[in-house]
């Protein structure tokens, strides 16, 4: 039985997977990841939200952001891990007000421990760290740059 015609050798057909591979590697930072799911933070409407970041079995995993858009317009970001689709640990930046800590169900637990809301404040700053490397291995300088500033004002709020 011949699986694969004259005009495609098995040859172009592996070069081609090859290639469509590569190219989702490095697939631009600023679009959503399609099929990727990440769970809302509470209040956040699912059709709202955009992960930017990496994808596991279909679902958010390790740092990046999640941003929720309501009426079209910007309303938070969530900086910080994910596993399995669901936020970890980070900082929810509200328009330069910040929520730190360790998510728990759907919500940054409420916490005074200072060093709880240290470590979000790091992992955020990584976050968006790696959002910005994503953006700039993308060719997008312009947004690399915003969430490397991004990165810093976060990590410098543990000054």
């Amino acid at each position: 039985m011949k699986l694969f015609g004259s005009c495609l050798s098995r040859e172009r057909v592996l070069r081609a997977a090859a290639v469509a591979l590569a190219l989702a590697a490095v697939a631009p930072a600023d679009e959503a990841r399609a099929g990727c799911r990440a769970e809302p933070l509470s209040g956040w409407r699912e059709q709202g939200v955009r992960w930017l970041g990496g994808c596991v079995s279909g679902a958010a995993n390790g740092l990046g952001a999640l941003k929720y858009y309501d009426g079209g317009a910007l309303r938070a970001t969530f900086f910080g891990e994910f596993r399995n689709g669901a936020a970890i640990l980070g900082v929810i930046d509200k328009g330069g007000s910040y929520v730190a800590g360790h998510v728990v169900g759907s919500e940054i637990a409420d916490s005074s421990d200072r060093n709880e809301i240290i470590a979000a404040f790091r992992v955020a700053s990584r976050a968006a760290e790696k959002v910005s490397e994503d953006f700039a291995a993308a060719g997008n300088k312009d947004s690399a740059a915003h969430y490397r500033a991004v990165a810093k004002k976060l990590a410098d709020q543990m000054d």
